[in-house]
Order: structure tokens, then sequence, then C-alpha cells
């Protein structure tokens, strides 16, 4: 069963739509913490994976995003990572709406409140993937002057002023989850 990352804040009226900044050329660079599923011991650190890495997995034909070995246990832990939702549109009267609705639909997401963005499915095996932390994640924040900016929060918030328009943009109360789907 895929879990699935989702993300949910409260923007200014001038943001139309965000995304994570995630291409072969700048990788975005996924932190969570990680607990081994035998053993139900914590990694003391955070792991970090990306989409565009592929390991093999030992003993299969398969590949996965990340691939460790407990140090308590010594059982194979992998994750996969994949892209779910390209972008977060707060105008939800946008036809691309109807698509994401449907998509969440069929992978048992219909729950998912329309205020969140769910950027990833999740593929663990051997273990669980408990907390993301977005300080390592670059997003691209559109505007509804046109002007795209890039940010990365600290202290799940970010603050800037739009130029063009002469507003303030804000990204506030950020809170993430790891839900399961279908």
């Amino acid at each position: 069963m895929p879990l699935f990352l989702v993300l949910k804040a409260t923007l200014s009226e001038n943001v139309t739509k965000v995304s994570i900044e995630n291409t072969n050329e700048s990788r975005a660079e996924f932190a969570f913490d990680l607990q081994c599923t035998s053993c139900r011991e914590f990694h003391d650190s955070k792991v970090i994976i990306n989409t565009f890495e592929e390991y093999a997995m030992p003993a299969s034909k398969g590949t996965a995003s990340f691939l460790m070995k407990c140090k308590f246990c010594s059982k194979e832990l992998s994750v996969n990572l994949c892209a779910f939702e390209d972008e977060y549109l707060t105008d939800q009267s946008d036809d691309k709406w109807a698509k994401i609705k449907d998509v969440r639909k069929k992978h048992g997401l219909s729950k998912v409140k329309e205020d969140s963005f769910i950027p990833l499915s999740l593929d663990c095996r051997g273990c669980e993937l408990i907390k993301f932390y977005p300080d390592t994640i670059t997003f691209e924040v559109s505007l509804s002057s046109g002007k795209v900016m890039s940010c990365q929060l600290e202290d799940n918030e970010w603050y800037d002023y739009d130029d063009n328009l002469g507003e303030e943009v804000t990204m506030t109360d950020f809170s993430s989850s790891i839900i399961k789907g279908k």
C-alpha cells in the first residue's frame, strides 16, 4: 500500500500556483525521519532522498530511490519516491482540478482536502517514513502579477515582496503529513 506526502500551507491571495523545483539539473532533496518496521528502531539522522537516483535492490530485479540496512537488525530497507502531483493550484475552478480530483480518487485520496498538495507517492519496504523536513526543498511560487519566485521555508514560513504589484507574498502555517492510499 503506497504512502503519500501531503503538504499544506496558508498562502497570500496573490499566489496562484506552488510547485517543487525538481529537475535533473536542480534536484529536490527530500529529508525524512525513518523507522525500521522490523525492530521499530529510528534511524539516528534524517535520510535524504531524491526522485532521480535509482539503486539496484539486492536479490531483486527492482530499483529504489533509497537503500540501506538497519544498523540494529540488519534488515534491508528501501524507499522509492515517485512524483505524484506537479503543482498546487489556488484557483480550484481551474480545469486541472477535475483531473487532480479524479487521480486522487483512484488512489484512495478523495478525503484529502483541496487546499493540500500531494507531491510524492512513497513505496516503503521494511521501513516507514515518519516525518518530512521541508527546509531542504526549494518551492517555485507563481503570482497573480505573472512573476515567479523561488523560496525555501524557514521555521515553516516564507515572506517576500512582489515589486510588480507592491504586495507582500507569504507562505505560512506549513504542515506535512504522510498518509496511506491505495
